[in-house]
């Protein structure tokens, strides 16, 4: 609709300034390329220009290339917190994905249920958004809000230099005590370790996030502003990706230039954005042969009159970091967070898997199992033959630091808890005791972080109809309903044991295969002894 015009055709987008009884800037003293902006209250005596992006008025709303072409911003365009809370409108477009570019993204993600990382990446601010924008902490589940902040917030902000909040730094929760309990299930499955959903806390129930007091660090943080109570955006991708598709989603803003410049002479991190430029200015002559500056030339804007294009190339400009060791050094920090971060992601191991034969047989339908503990006794009328009965065990773990599914992703209709396989030849294996799949609810990881547990009368979840699920957001009238949520659906910690019992014809093989949604999939042979 209004997107940027290359008004003398040269191939790099600048600025137009022109003489303004009006305007905010005034020529630097210290090199008249540059233009400082004045105070609202600033008084002087030197020229005033008004300084705009080269470009025209192509909407005819008097502002000049405020959004692309198609006249939606992209990343206000996703279903989640899409509408305000008067139901009206507050995302962009006609509905949410109507931009193709919006869709396209969410057809790769519900094609690609696997992806449990998210990393969107911008260029200008330095500093992380993790969710929300649309909702306060509140609206989230707590633990999850635990491992952003006391795990990976702990970590960006070590890898960017800034302090760490005391309450991120705490040991993190043990498990409730009574809870570490392991067992084994003959036909089925028993979880290890610490289970339960927290819900998270409605509108006007204060919670603090992983203990913190005060407000959050500026380098790692939700974009939703608490002092005003004010939503950051809507149907921001951030937020859809955390509450409707149920992935650990970031959003990075790679570049600051007080912090990250690095080897510019007479600059040394100083708020002063004069300073900064002048310094820039002499760097980008000596050491990027002036490509980031064009010199002021004599220019007719078509709507704007007589003037002057020229000014800091937008790539080159504050919004990117300088070419050089500034990038470099960009670089080299978040491609250690983006490390730090995959190797927190789920490992599945099948261990210690046995299959022992108990008996043979020609009729295993005659056969009668009873357990006791650890313990299957077989019973039969027919004679030995060939069917061999056997007992199969395994123990199967998530070694990995994050669980298989986020606290939030378990719930979501669209997501699939983890599940344990006994493959054979069909025709050839009977199962006499257990199923050949049973569900494992989710494996939890390592890291062991928790919130404070919710009050046992809030153990339901809000969520509205319609797409992958919502984070207890307010749905559209009508579509409010109340989901029970079973602590079994999100796991009892990172390990099962499983058992069968099965009568296998002849030399048939078999695999023990352990499928998770988003933590992959393992497959282990099983010998037979």
């Amino acid at each position: 609709e209004d997107g940027p015009d290359d008004l003398d055709g040269d191939g790099a987008m600048v600025q137009f300034r022109y003489r303004d009884d009006k305007g905010a800037f005034v020529a630097s003293d210290a090199d008249p390329r540059l233009m400082v902006r004045l105070a609202p209250t600033e008084t002087t005596t030197k020229p005033r220009y008004s300084v705009v992006p080269e470009d025209r008025d192509n909407d005819g709303d008097g502002k000049r290339g405020e959004d692309g072409e198609s006249g939606i911003d992209v990343n206000r365009n996703f279903a989640e917190g899409w509408y305000r809370d008067d139901q009206e409108q507050g995302g962009t477009g006609a509905y949410p994905s109507s931009s193709p570019e919006a869709r396209a993204i969410l057809e790769f993600f519900t094609n690609h249920t696997n992806i449990l990382l998210v990393q969107s990446f911008h260029t200008s601010g330095g500093f992380t958004y993790r969710p929300m924008a649309r909702w306060p902490d509140s609206r989230m589940d707590q633990r999850d809000v635990s491992t952003y902040d006391r795990v990976m917030g702990r970590r960006y902000l070590e890898l960017i230099g800034e302090a760490v909040p005391a309450s991120w730094l705490e040991r993190r929760p043990a498990a409730p005590a009574g809870e570490e309990e392991s067992g084994d299930l003959a036909g089925g499955a028993q979880g290890q370790g610490r289970g339960g959903i927290q819900r998270a806390a409605q509108p006007g129930q204060a919670q603090t996030p992983a203990g913190q007091a005060g407000p959050p660090p500026r380098g790692f943080r939700h974009p939703y502003n608490d002092d005003r109570r004010a939503p950051y955006g809507y149907g921001v991708f951030l937020d859809w990706a955390y509450a409707q598709f149920g992935s650990w989603s970031m959003s990075t803003e790679l570049w600051n230039w007080q912090r990250d410049t690095k080897g510019l002479a007479g600059y040394a991190g100083e708020a002063d954005r004069t300073k900064w430029e002048l310094a820039y200015l002499a760097h980008q002559e000596k050491a990027l042969g002036g490509r980031a500056f064009k010199p002021w030339k004599p220019f007719k804007h078509p709507e704007l009159g007589a003037g002057e294009l020229g000014g800091w190339i937008s790539r080159y400009g504050a919004s990117n970091a300088i070419p050089g060791d500034s990038l470099l050094g960009v670089c080299e920090t978040h491609w250690q967070f983006e490390l730090f971060k995959a190797k927190l992601l789920p490992r599945l191991v099948v261990q210690d898997a046995t299959a022992r034969v108990l008996y043979t047989t020609d009729d295993p339908g005659a056969l009668t199992v009873t357990q006791a503990e650890d313990q299957a006794t077989v019973r039969g009328t027919g004679r030995k033959g060939r069917y061999r009965i056997v007992e199969v065990k395994a123990t199967v773990a998530n070694e990995g630091q994050l669980a298989t599914h986020l606290a939030r992703g378990a719930s979501l209709r669209g997501n699939r808890e983890d599940v344990v396989w006994l493959i054979g030849d069909r025709d050839r294996v009977h199962f006499l005791q257990g199923a050949p799949w049973m569900p494992l609810g989710v494996l939890e990881g390592t890291l062991g972080t928790s919130a404070p547990p919710a009050p046992e009368a809030q153990d339901t979840q809000v969520s509205g109809r319609g797409g992958r699920g919502s984070a207890g957001m307010q749905p559209l009238p009508g579509q409010l309903r109340v989901q029970r949520v079973d602590p079994a659906q999100f796991g009892r910690g990172s390990r099962r044991n499983v058992s069968w019992l099965v009568a296998i014809e002849g030399d048939a093989a078999l695999k023990v295969v352990l499928a998770s949604q988003k933590g992959g999939t393992v497959v282990q042979d099983v010998v037979i002894k």
